[in-house]
């Protein structure tokens, strides 16, 4: 009966703890939001079930992502299929291929479980958000300065 106490008092401080967590998460969108940075990025967030070969495998991909999806802008998650090997078995000639597993979707609309998961790997999206954004400004500078020189 102790395991039940100790369950029962366990899943109010889940409970407690999601539920802040996911306000912090909301509040969070909306800041980014309101930056209108308009640029798509993706981080790793699990990969599970390989199958196959040494020369030909497959594996699924779930990537935590900050990017536009159906209902706008926002923190998302995407599925990915992955598909790795060997063009004819030829060790010097690597292949990967992906393909998406449905669109993406916005991490609030998620399982607790993903959203979990993605508190781990917040700082590495913001980061890549980041560099994202110092990467396309001098792109952005450089077109405009070419622009303007025409």
């Amino acid at each position: 009966m102790n395991h039940l106490s100790q369950l029962s008092s366990l899943a109010q401080a889940l409970n407690q703890e999601t539920d802040s967590y996911t306000k912090s998460l909301i509040e969070l969108q909306k800041r980014l939001n309101k930056f209108n940075l308009g640029i798509e990025v993706w981080v790793g967030l699990l990969e599970s079930g390989q199958a196959g070969t040494p020369n030909q495998g497959t594996y699924s991909k779930t990537l935590l992502g900050y990017a536009k999806v159906d209902k706008g802008w926002g923190l998302a998650i995407k599925e990915k299929r992955i598909e790795r090997g060997f063009v004819d078995g030829d060790s010097s000639c690597p292949y990967e291929n992906d393909y998406d597993e449905g669109p993406a979707k916005l991490l609030l609309e998620c399982s607790r479980e993903l959203r979990i998961l993605a508190a781990g790997r917040m700082e590495r999206l913001l980061e890549a958000l980041i560099t994202a954004a110092n990467d396309v400004i001098p792109t952005l500078r450089k077109a405009r300065e070419l622009a303007q020189s025409i």
